[in-house]
């Protein structure tokens, strides 16, 4: 018998039950409550799997021949803690863009958020100019790729000239008007953005920025308001306050506090390296050490969205970096891939529905489900395969639907290159065809 203990179309969705329950909108689950904050970081889902193993043999009369795990975000942290911390649960994993870094992760959203881009000041960028700025940086690193098509496939490999965002200079591009351009302050906060956090301490580098054709989703994510877990990530799993804290409704009044008093600059570094050393175990999952799910022979397919304006692709570059440095060569058991247009898990524009987690059904237009299901153009096929018949995977074909909606046609396919590499167009072929494309 074969079974998926946690099938594709809804394993996140369980995953995401189960936290559901403790959350309540905000982090006060784990207030002085440390079982929950286990239960959160890694016990919910491993006694889920090790129970359902039990269900699933007791009504079958034996035991499934595998079992996969497929989730995204807060599901593809949990796919990667169990890879760590237990490598017999799953046969095979798929992850994809995750939230696995979290003191980082919470630190660099408060930072942006209250330090960089902060409401009621003149550097403060609305959302309006951020969708704004999004267009200019399509229009100046769209063809960087050797394709115009709306999708930024190299975003490294684009250089911006600032001068055209600038209300100050006589070379604002033409996307802007008077009310959209940027300040010399608000083009500084822009800039800093755009760049990675590092100490201020040291030069360390402590979180990855979002990467460039993200920035429509900045609004939301970086407007001044930050995410309302994450100061009380910061209050009850770090600093260990049983003291409620309600949720700011701004930014002019952030939750985290020391001895009463709002943090600065200095001490969110603190934290963050504090929670470095106290949720390494438990809400973080980013040890690069899975000895034993690598010599078991199980398999890890690890994605990311290349405009993902959520969780920063890069923090899954950064990742995959230390994997390969701790474990060397596990390409018999690792691959990454970072998909061009994706949004967080879902959504976007490009290669952007190939089986993953988040994928709906035709009755809900069908984004994120894959065109065929085969190993070729799903994902988690894709896994199965090399887990069950050990066929490693190459590219996966992802797909584009007119209107966002499987049931309109296709609008185009394209190769989803395992990482570093990328889909190389073949000059006036058809760019809507992934037979046009090669990876290199």
């Amino acid at each position: 018998m074969v079974s998926t203990l946690m099938p594709a179309p809804t394993a996140y969705e369980s995953s995401r039950r189960l936290i559901a329950i403790g959350l309540n909108g905000d982090g006060s689950f784990a207030r002085d409550n440390i079982e929950s904050a286990i239960d959160f970081g890694y016990r919910a889902v491993h006694l889920t799997t090790v129970y359902s193993k039990e269900v699933v043999k007791a009504y079958y009369g034996k035991a499934a021949s595998y079992s996969y795990w497929n989730g995204c975000s807060a599901g593809g942290k949990q796919g990667f803690k169990e890879v760590q911390m237990f490598p017999e649960d799953y046969d095979g994993v798929l992850a994809g863009a995750p939230a696995a870094w979290t003191p980082h992760l919470d630190g660099h959203q408060y930072w942006r958020n209250i330090f960089v881009n902060t409401l009621d000041t003149p550097r403060h960028i609305t959302p309006t100019q951020f969708t704004v700025i999004k267009q200019e940086v399509l229009r100046q690193c769209d063809a960087v790729d050797g394709l115009v098509d709306g999708i930024i496939s190299r975003p490294t490999r684009c250089t911006l000239d600032y001068n055209q965002f600038s209300c100050n200079t006589t070379s604002m591009s033409s996307i802007f008007n008077s009310t959209t351009c940027l300040s010399p302050d608000q083009l500084q906060t822009y800039i800093t953005l755009r760049n990675d956090w590092h100490s201020e301490e040291n030069g360390e580098l402590l979180f990855p920025a979002h990467q460039l054709g993200t920035e429509e989703q900045w609004g939301t994510n970086s407007g001044g308001t930050p995410y309302g877990v994450t100061g009380n990530y910061f209050d009850y799993q770090v600093l260990n306050y049983t003291q409620y804290f309600p949720q700011a409704p701004s930014s002019n009044e952030p939750n985290v506090t020391i001895d009463g008093k709002l943090i600065n600059k200095t001490q969110l570094e603190y934290l963050v390296r504090l929670g470095d050393q106290i949720t390494a175990d438990g809400t973080t999952a980013f040890n690069p050490n899975i000895t034993g799910f690598v010599k078991s022979g199980r398999k890890l397919i690890h994605y990311h969205g290349g405009a993902d304006g959520n969780i920063p692709t890069g923090s899954s570059l950064i990742y995959r970096d230390r994997l390969l440095k701790t474990m060397g060569d596990i390409s018999d058991n690792y691959r990454f891939y970072e998909v061009p247009g994706l949004l967080h898990c879902t959504g976007g524009a490009g290669p952007i529905s190939f089986g993953q987690a988040y994928a709906k059904p035709n009755a809900l237009k069908g984004v994120g489900k894959s065109l065929y299901n085969n190993a070729t153009y799903n994902i988690m096929y894709a896994l199965m395969d090399w887990v069950e018949n050990g066929t490693a995977p190459s590219y996966v074909v992802g797909a584009q639907y007119n209107d966002n909606d499987i049931n309109h046609g296709v609008n185009l396919t394209r190769k989803i290159c395992p990482y570093p590499q990328t889909a190389q167009y073949m000059a006036e072929m058809d760019p809507y065809d992934q037979a046009s494309f090669f990876c290199a």
